[in-house]
């Protein structure tokens, strides 16, 4: 397994080619794109957590209402008026830096 490292050291010590540097700045442009606000970055959070649409954690219920009162909105169950966020359980929950931060980092 050493040896298998140190054969391929040098591939990996290599320096980038223009040609990368060109696809890193195309898909950090795209990034940013896609990422450009604080609630594009909510709503993708949003969508990886309840991809087949919110399933409420206290009762199952499966409607829910956006609060956009606050930086990150919630969603309040319509059954059990229980309040989701969709930073709860990532390490994002309770920080106070800009989401388009932590996708970038």
């Amino acid at each position: 397994m050493v040896e298998s490292i140190l054969e391929r050291l040098p591939n990996l010590m290599r320096a980038h080619s223009p040609k990368d540097t060109d696809n890193d700045t195309v898909a950090l442009a795209a990034f940013q794109a896609r990422f450009h606000s604080e609630e594009a970055c909510a709503d993708y959070l949003i969508a990886q957590k309840w991809p087949n649409g919110f399933i409420c954690s206290r009762c199952s219920h499966t409607t829910a209402s956006r609060i956009n009162t606050r930086r990150l909105p919630l969603l309040e169950c319509g059954h059990c008026h229980y309040q989701a966020s969709p930073t709860v359980d990532t390490i994002m929950e309770n920080s106070s830096t800009d989401l388009r931060k932590w996708f970038t980092a």
